[in-house]
């Protein structure tokens, strides 16, 4: 039998490796589920954030655009129930769950105007009430030059 022995101290050749081990393998894939997992909550987030941010803008938008059309009322018909009248388009309203709009006008008196405020609310994330989105605005009377 032949042995690799010099003056009784043996020697012996490192065993060279070829390929991974199981424990390894575990751990590579338990790191792998870990930034998966957090990659797709961020993910999550991130969409949720888009997707509320773009609905306050449509709030934003359609509260511009009522307190516009309630200032194209003339003067003398402008009341709180011709004021009331105007609805949510229902483009918005499939758009912004549960959306509810308040309009509500007070007369001014120094100089004559009415203020108008218009207030837009609907349901967020998990049903909350999200918002609001308001607007305040003043109506004033037409100048009729007098001759």
């Amino acid at each position: 039998m032949h042995t690799n022995c010099h003056s009784r101290i043996c020697s012996r050749r490192p065993a060279i490796r070829q390929g991974i081990t199981l424990v390894e393998l575990t751990i590579a894939v338990a790191v792998f589920s870990v930034l998966l997992a957090t990659s797709a909550k961020m993910i999550f987030v991130a969409s949720s954030q888009l997707r509320a941010n773009e609905r306050r803008n449509v709030a934003l938008q359609t509260v511009q655009a009522v307190s516009e059309q309630i200032g194209n009322i003339p003067w003398d018909q402008l009341t709180s129930g011709s004021a009331s009248q105007i609805t949510i388009p229902e483009s918005v309203t499939s758009y912004l769950p549960g959306a509810k709009l308040i309009v509500s006008l007070e007369d001014e008196t120094d100089p004559a105007a009415k203020r108008v405020r218009v207030e837009i609310t609907w349901n967020g994330h998990g049903d909350q009430r999200a918002g609001p989105v308001r607007l305040t605005s003043w109506v004033f009377p037409e100048n009729v030059p007098t001759e």
